[in-house]
């Protein structure tokens, strides 16, 4: 998916929101904000919205676009 955008950041912040993984939660800004750890000290994370879905962003500097790329891992 090409985004109206270079940025790399844009990109991969709505990449995490669409994949399974989704993301790490954080205080405050979703994207620079601390990191919520567990009792345990691990990361705590926020489910994507798309079940089955890996997605990452980036930016082609050629093109000047950020993309989006999505790979479904079960079509059943």
């Amino acid at each position: 998916m090409n985004l109206n955008t270079t940025s790399t950041r844009r990109a991969n912040s709505i990449a995490f929101d669409m994949r399974e993984a989704g993301r790490v939660m954080r205080e405050g800004n979703p994207i620079t904000g601390k990191i919520i750890t567990d009792e345990k000290g691990n990361p705590k994370s926020k489910p994507g919205t798309l079940k089955c879905v890996k997605a990452i962003g980036w930016s082609i500097e050629e093109y000047g676009v950020a993309q989006i790329s999505m790979n479904l891992t079960n079509i059943v």
